[in-house]
Order: C-alpha cells, then sequence, then structure tokens
C-alpha cells in the first residue's frame, strides 16, 4: 500500500513540475516588458486583431503630443493604443486591462496581474498593503497608483475604492 501511494505521490509531482515554469508569467503585467501575450513596442495591431478578434471599437486620438494614436477596444475588456506616423501605424506601446478576465483566441483566458497579484476588481486596500510605498496621484474621480518604474509605468486606477484598470503605459508620448 505504501509503495502504491508513493508512485501516486511521484505521479502527481512528476505532473506538476512538468507545467511549464512560466504559466503563471503569461498573465503579468510588467512596466515597458509586457501586458500578458502583448509585447509593448512589439506586438502589432494585425497581432492583438488575430489573438482577440476584431475589436468593437476602433478610434485615432490625440495622446499627449501625438496627434495620432490608433485606439483599439475589445468588450469592455481590453484597450491597446499604437502611434501613428508619417502613414505607419507602430507596434503597441500603451494597454489598458479593464476587465478580470481577458478571452483570447490563440492564449485562451488570461487573468492579468502585477506582479503581487493585483487585478481588476481587487479592493483599494488590498493595492495598498501590496504596493505600500506607490506614489499615488488622484484626479477626476479616480486614483492612479504608480506600481512599477516610473519611465514605463504600470498604473493600477482605482475608483470608488475598487481596482477598475491596470495601465501599462509610456511615461510619455513625446
Amino acid at each position: 500500500m505504501l509503495r502504491k501511494n508513493g508512485l501516486v505521490v511521484g505521479l502527481v509531482l512528476v505532473l506538476v513540475l512538468a507545467v511549464p515554469a512560466d504559466a503563471h508569467r503569461a498573465d503579468l503585467i510588467r512596466a515597458g516588458k509586457r501586458v500578458g501575450p502583448i509585447k509593448l513596442y512589439e506586438t502589432t495591431l494585425r497581432d492583438a486583431r488575430r489573438w482577440f478578434g476584431e475589436p468593437d471599437e476602433r478610434t485615432v486620438d490625440e495622446r499627449g503630443c501625438v496627434k495620432r494614436v490608433v485606439r483599439l477596444l475589445w468588450r469592455g475588456e481590453l484597450k491597446v493604443f499604437a502611434g501613428r506616423y508619417k502613414g505607419e501605424t507602430h507596434p503597441i506601446a500603451e494597454v489598458h486591462v479593464l476587465d478580470r478576465s481577458i478571452i483570447s483566441f490563440e492564449h485562451g483566458g488570461l487573468t492579468i496581474h502585477t506582479r503581487r497579484g493585483i487585478q481588476v476588481d481587487e479592493h483599494q486596500a488590498k493595492v495598498r498593503r501590496a504596493y505600500p510605498d506607490a506614489r499615488h496621484e488622484t484626479h477626476r474621480g479616480h486614483t492612479h497608483y504608480i506600481v512599477e518604474d516610473p519611465y514605463d509605468r504600470v498604473l493600477v486606477k482605482v475608483v470608488d475604492r475598487e481596482v477598475v484598470a491596470l495601465e501599462a503605459r509610456p511615461f510619455e508620448w513625446c
């Protein structure tokens, strides 16, 4: 009996160790690097369309001093921005995660989170516990907690004490 239990424990251990070590990283948001599968400054709008389907909204906005920035929005879950210069659209530079779960045709269900486990729909108190020294700015009815590098930022956006978005964005668009 002991030998049989040891075999089962060994099999479970092998299966657990066979899971890729970076499986959890697939949902990670990192300043200047990535938001889940989206690699900032590398992933194109075409890639994003392939992964998430056709967006519900496409607009061209002004962002900072950049006059033409393409903004795509999917199902109220995900918003991406890519600069457009001299008729050419550049890779995605900014991403806003707006829902706890995002569906990707290629990557499955994604639950984007910060390195310390903050996700959309968390309470502000959890953000403060996870990032006690985070600088924050309050304006226009919301607070942004700057939880990573101040140049390539990860911002946790809080409205009415609830996380409503995780944002990976450059310090400035100029």
